[in-house]
């Protein structure tokens, strides 16, 4: 008896572990079953979404019929051959495009050495306008040149000349440049263009464009990117302005130079990158709409650089930490006055700072040289100005007549 329980209990455990060695291989085979299925469900879908001629896939609903298509066809339908090289595009811009370095008089402020001046240069860019029998006009950024003893441009075959301010404009925040045309080496000037400019409105939100300019005065670099968004407002230097937002980098040294289209045509202007660390890829440029209207104004300023009237000072504006630290009033302050100068001759000295011109408030360099640009040489202004007496700023009012470049 038992024997027979022993043999009986051994029975039973074969029974059970064959059910589990059955379990198992359906298992595998379930598993082997599915696979194979999934795989042909993918591989028909790889051959176009079917797994024979003129059939197709529906969820739901009936859905198209899908033709065979590569990955890499996929990705070209994005990317035209066109886009993917630009090189046509900045060959054909490049001769209108030049780099635009400044020499501008910084005055600083020290708690052990007091106020002192020093000569810094900057970099920017600029983009040629037009060229006519007597000279190259360049388009640039006001807020780059307008305060600056001295201005040299380089052209795209590296000859550098000198240039001057032709005229500036307050709202746009753009400036002409000048070089006079017998100082441009011929060769010079069968490499260079003036710039095709595009139709207003120009560009459009989603459009790729391309940034040319002397970025970090390296000489000229390309960014590419696109147009983010139109008609945004923001300030540039306390002047209000509405601009073309772009994610195409736009680093200090670009400022001034040209955004432009696929088709190489300029559709705007650099004017400057939004400065916070927490943002990337937010760029301003000015746009056609402002661009067209403010050059045919510079173009019609009465009196051009080498003709208009002169304080002969050099300046820098009141910032709000001079204002709050040192109580100087909102305006210009005056660092130097020139010799034989038609502002040393109305008694001008360093330190005073102008406020108004003619009854108009100047607290930007803009405003002044555009009130500037309407008189010539031997005009004479009315001038206010803030002198510092006895602890604290008092207003004058002075004549003056205004000299030439020379003084």
């Amino acid at each position: 008896m038992s024997g027979i329980k022993e043999n009986g209990k051994i029975m039973k455990k074969s029974s059970k572990i064959l059910l589990v060695i059955l379990s198992l291989v359906m298992a595998g085979l379930l598993i082997c079953a599915m696979s194979g299925a999934f795989v042909f469900f993918i591989g028909a879908l790889g051959k176009g979404g079917r797994p024979g001629k003129g059939s197709s896939y529906s969820i739901g609903k009936p859905s198209k019929t899908f033709e065979k298509l590569p990955t890499t066809t996929l990705i070209e339908n994005f990317i035209d051959d066109d886009v993917k090289d630009l090189s046509d595009t900045v060959e054909k811009a490049m001769p209108s495009i030049v780099a635009v370095t400044c020499t501008n008089s910084a005055t600083y402020f020290d708690f052990f050495y007091g106020e002192y001046d020093q000569e810094v240069d900057e970099a920017g860019s600029g983009v040629i306008y037009e060229i006519n029998d007597s000279e190259v006009l360049i388009l640039t950024s006001s807020f780059l040149v307008s305060n600056a003893k001295s201005i040299k441009v380089t052209f795209n075959d590296e000859e550098t000349c000198d240039a001057v301010v032709a005229s500036t404009h307050t709202d746009s925040g753009l400036a002409l440049l000048k070089v006079k045309k017998n100082a441009v080496k011929p060769e010079t000037l069968g490499a260079i263009s003036s710039a095709e400019f595009g139709e207003v409105p120009g560009a459009k939100a989603g459009q790729m464009v391309l940034a040319i300019g002397n970025a970090l005065g390296y000489g000229q670099s390309l960014t590419v990117g696109y147009v983010s968004a139109m008609e945004r407002k923001y300030s540039v230097n306390g002047t209000p302005m509405t601009l073309i937002q772009t994610d195409a980098a736009i680093n200090p040294g670009n400022y001034g130079g040209p955004l432009i289209s696929l088709e190489g045509k300029v559709i705007g202007i650099s004017a400057v990158k939004y400065a916070d660390t927490t943002v990337e890829g937010m760029g301003y440029a000015v746009p056609l709409s402002v661009i067209l209207p403010a050059v045919d104004e510079l173009k019609s300023q009465k009196y051009f650089d080498d003709e208009r009237g002169y304080f002969g000072v050099y300046y820098s504006v009141v910032t709000d930490e001079m204002h709050k630290d040192y109580a100087v009033p909102y305006g210009l302050y005056v660092s130097e006055v020139m010799e034989g100068s038609g502002a040393e001759k109305a008694g001008m000295v360093a330190t005073d700072v102008i406020l108004e011109v003619n009854g108009k408030k100047v607290t930007d360099t803009e405003t002044l040289n555009s009130i500037l640009y309407n008189y010539k040489a031997g005009d004479t202004i009315d001038v206010t100005i803030a002198r510092y007496e006895r602890g604290g700023y008092k207003n004058m009012k002075l004549k003056v007549t205004l000299g030439n470049k020379t003084w």
